[in-house]
């Protein structure tokens, strides 16, 4: 018997589509020597940097994109010694 997406369920019962939104849905959150406020933290602050990237953007879409790869550039060379340590 298939169940929709509404029915189905995951691994620990509860129901797929309010897992997926929960906090406690993220492993490093809910164990017991897991970090849930630095994890909450992270959320919340990844929320507020698009929310600034998106204000940006529609302000001055030059400058932001400027600073964005910027940023992005500057994290592809700090992660290209480790990815090349892997080979």
């Amino acid at each position: 018997m298939m169940l929709s997406f509404r029915q189905s369920r995951n691994a620990e019962g509860d129901n797929a589509r309010i897992g997926f939104w929960s906090l406690k849905s993220v492993p490093l959150a809910r164990h017991p020597r897991g970090f849930p406020k630095t994890v909450a933290t992270v959320l919340v602050f990844g929320l507020f940097v698009v929310v600034l990237l998106w204000f940006g953007f529609s302000v001055n879409y030059a400058t932001t994109r400027d600073v964005y790869f910027t940023v992005a550039i500057a994290h592809v060379l700090g992660e290209a010694p480790f990815l090349m340590r892997m080979l």
